[in-house]
């Protein structure tokens, strides 16, 4: 009996027709589902960035031939201070502190180096971390100092090669012993410093806030001045409103970090238009197959109306159909998961071979995803058939 069913519904049918459809919906399958593979693990880096690092900016205002001619400042009043600190997107807002003296710092007879130096300040929350050794007050034997890595890195790749010292390391610099000499409108000091840390985050040359304070009041002309930087930590540094309230206040900040921070939210958006680009083939597949059900109880109107009327039930006759097409299915699922662990286990390796740590294999979000296509399908289809099916019997 199910010979003679089967070859009085599908005698008539391309298998060729079938194939195309099946190969269609297996790619649309598998590049949604590679898709939201990548967007989930994109959003899991991102994720555990957020939790685990915030994103800090350092402000300046933009200089223009204004400034050089002294119509114009580079400082923030407390106006727009306040302003910055009430944006939703601030978490936290510190102000550099700048001296207001004059340093310099020298080495040994061992690697003799001098030079003019600036000293900043920022409060302690906004350090990388703080080393030992960080804390300074009145009574202190030695001046703790944190460089940044490019001046490590201008040091070692510019200056030391072209006067001939030898190059030096974190370590190696931590153990060298330094003289700075500051002095002002009411003195001068001397004192025995070490850099005691190192900055990937402020690119500048640091001492404690306290000491900074202590010094522009006794050393300097102490005077309160408005800071011309400010450092602002912000939940999201790709926070498209961040770089709009630059723009409209003219402030300038480290834009390689907005444009990192972009970087993930601009991959997560091109997977997702990939991810539309699978809906759109699964969902042309889905019509195809839909349209050859159609077809089929079309073109067997007569032999489905003679099975009917022997006896044979809208049910048998529906689930008869069905059969081959979730056959059909179940095989395009199983290819399509076969394929899909090997892709992504592939563009995993290969983006962790990037530096970038992605969990390994596929998500059970995105398996829950493909069988729930797959049932919906099944679903959508069965209600099609047996309502096709209901009129043939009227």
């Amino acid at each position: 009996m199910k010979r003679l069913l089967t070859k009085i519904l599908w005698g008539k049918q391309s298998k060729w027709q079938f194939a195309l459809a099946g190969i269609g919906f297996l790619l649309g399958l598998l590049i949604l589902l590679v898709s939201l593979q990548l967007y989930l693990d994109v959003q899991r880096v991102l994720d555990e960035k957020a939790r685990n690092t915030a994103d800090y900016l350092i402000l300046n205002k933009d200089i223009s031939f204004a400034n050089t001619l002294g119509f114009a400042n580079s400082t923030f009043s407390e106006v727009e201070i306040d302003s910055l600190r009430r944006q939703p997107f601030v978490k936290r807002l510190g102000e550099f502190n700048t001296s207001q003296f004059q340093a310099t710092v020298e080495t040994n007879q061992t690697i003799p180096f001098y030079t003019v130096l600036f000293f900043e300040s920022v409060p302690d929350a906004f350090l990388d971390e703080i080393p030992g050794g960080w804390r300074w007050n009145e009574a202190s034997e030695q001046l703790p100092i944190i460089v940044s890595q490019e001046f490590l890195n201008l040091y070692n790749f510019g200056f030391a090669l072209s006067q001939g010292l030898p190059q030096l390391s974190r370590g190696t610099l931590k153990l060298l012993p330094l003289t700075v000499v500051i002095s002002g409108p009411k003195g001068q000091r001397k004192y025995n410093a070490r850099i005691v840390g190192f900055s990937d985050r402020i690119a500048s040359v640091l001492v404690p806030d306290s000491f900074m304070r202590w010094a522009n009041q006794h050393i300097g002309p102490d005077q309160t001045k408005p800071p011309s930087r400010l450092m602002v930590q912000v939940n999201d540094a790709s926070n498209p409103a961040i770089a709009d309230y630059l723009t409209r206040f003219s402030y300038q900040t480290n834009n390689d970090k907005l444009k990192a921070s972009q970087t993930g939210r601009i991959i997560q958006v091109v997977m997702s238009l990939i991810g539309i680009v699978g809906i759109f083939f699964i969902v042309l597949s889905f019509i195809i197959f839909t349209s050859n059900f159609r077809v089929i109880i079309a073109e067997a109107k007569d032999e489905i109306a003679l099975l009917l009327q022997l006896g044979y039930r809208v049910g048998t006759i529906a689930r008869h159909l069905l059969v081959y097409f979730a056959l059909f299915l179940a095989a395009v699922m199983l290819t399509t998961f076969i394929l899909l662990q090997i892709a992504v286990a592939r563009l995993q390796t290969f983006v962790q071979t990037q530096g970038i740590d992605l969990s390994s294999g596929v998500s059970a979000t995105v398996i829950y995803t493909g069988l729930t296509f797959i049932a919906l399908c099944l679903a959508v289809n069965t209600l099609s058939v047996m309502r096709l099916l209901r009129r043939n019997q009227h």
